[in-house]
């Protein structure tokens, strides 16, 4: 049986631990629960799961169905999970990612069986990660312009956009940035918050203090989560 990373999405907690707790038994990795959509956006900023449960009725702004059309574009299967019947829910659901529907309440065996029974769910047949890379195709203007990755001093994300500063130009591309670094040579490509990785290279100073890098005439933020990797890599790139 494939062993997924499974991220729930629950607002009810009792249920949500309930799932966990079959969900690890079966052998499979719960690796986060999130409430709303938003928490669900920001998760896969750094963790990227094989499957997701996803609850239609969210606590905030974004239901379950508003959240799968946000992360549709990453290609990740989806369980919904709700206590509504209705057509009109039915139909949007339908027109997502998702793979499939369940009413609650329902039999926990009946979700094992379409976890470990659905070909659509079996980790050999998902797609490959990209291989990296040391060129992309950006977009800037009308125009895709071949952009060596050497040359990137940084990028900024906005949740499912990148901005992408090579000197004087900024180039954009429809990507997260969990997706886009998998693309990048790790060796010089790193990311340094949440929002932003930078090229090695590029760095003109540090302010370690004040947890900023100094990079192409702009300040950017060290994320806190990020420091020790970061400031590992650049020992690592130092020696070499």
């Amino acid at each position: 049986m494939d062993k997924h990373r499974i991220l729930i999405v629950e607002d009810n907690f009792l249920f949500a631990v309930k799932l966990e707790k079959n969900l690890t038994q079966w052998g499979h990795e719960v690796i986060g629960i999130c409430e709303t959509g938003q928490s669900v956006l920001d998760s896969l900023e750094t963790e990227t799961p094989t499957l997701i449960l996803m609850d239609i009725n969210l606590k905030g702004s974004m239901n379950g169905v508003e959240t799968a059309k946000q992360i549709r574009h990453r290609g990740i299967p989806i369980v919904f999970i709700t206590g509504r019947t209705d057509e009109e829910t039915f139909t949007e659901a339908k027109n997502t990612s998702g793979i499939t529907y369940l009413v609650k309440p329902f039999d926990l065996m009946t979700l094992r069986g379409i976890i470990d029974f659905n070909p659509y769910l079996q980790l050999d047949n998902q797609p490959e990660e990209k291989e990296q890379t040391d060129f992309l195709f950006l977009k800037r203007n009308k125009e895709l312009v071949k952009v060596k990755t050497s040359d990137i001093d940084y990028i900024k994300s906005d949740r499912n956009y990148c901005d992408i500063h090579v000197g004087e130009k900024v180039y954009f591309m429809k990507i997260s940035l969990t997706q886009l670094i998998k693309q990048l040579p790790s060796d010089t490509l790193v990311k340094l918050h949440r929002a932003y990785i930078v090229n090695l290279n590029s760095i003109e100073g540090l302010v370690l203090s004040e947890n900023i890098v100094k990079i192409a005439g702009k300040e950017l933020p060290i994320g806190r989560k990020y420091k020790k990797d970061f400031l590992e890599k650049i020992n690592e790139f130092r020696i070499q």
